[in-house]
């Protein structure tokens, strides 16, 4: 995704951002589009945006359909101004 892309993320994409910085978010392993935040499932087109422009990711690998962690990349803490 180019740098101008990922400049343009909506505000729901942003609050996606600050849960998984804050620690509350679990995804699908094997599945980027499906992430938790609190217990409740995130809009996917926005999870999977996140995940493509490499903002966010598993923060360690599990056997495919498990929940794990999601953590914020540099890419995303950059966003966020982290």
């Amino acid at each position: 995704m180019s740098s101008a892309l990922v400049s343009e993320i909506s505000f729901r994409e942003r609050a996606i951002l600050r849960a998984i910085a804050a620690g509350t978010a679990q995804m699908v392993s094997g599945c980027a589009c499906d992430l938790r935040i609190d217990g409740h499932w995130c809009d996917h087109t926005a999870a999977q945006k996140l995940f493509a422009a490499g903002m966010i990711r598993a923060a360690k690998t599990a056997p495919a359909g498990q929940m794990v962690p999601v953590e914020i990349t540099p890419i995303g803490q950059n966003q966020l101004g982290l």
